[in-house]
């Protein structure tokens, strides 16, 4: 699990939000999706979802970057 900080311009405010490293996406978005989350987008490299109260966060490989 990681804490991922960024800031989508110079005047925006940073915001946050979990990754969790998996080898399996998507057999573990199905897992939150039947548990109340929701998918938003399924990219190459990770999968972006919503919590059952809309917190964002996403599912990524095995491998993260520093």
């Amino acid at each position: 699990m990681r804490l991922e900080l960024r800031r989508a311009g110079l005047d925006d405010r940073v915001t946050g939000h979990l990754a969790f490293a998996c080898a399996d996406r998507r057999a573990l978005a199905a897992r939150h999706a039947a548990a109340g989350a929701r998918i938003l987008a399924v990219l190459p490299h990770e999968t972006e979802m919503a919590d059952p109260v809309g917190r964002f966060y996403r599912l990524t490989g095995r491998e993260m970057a520093a």
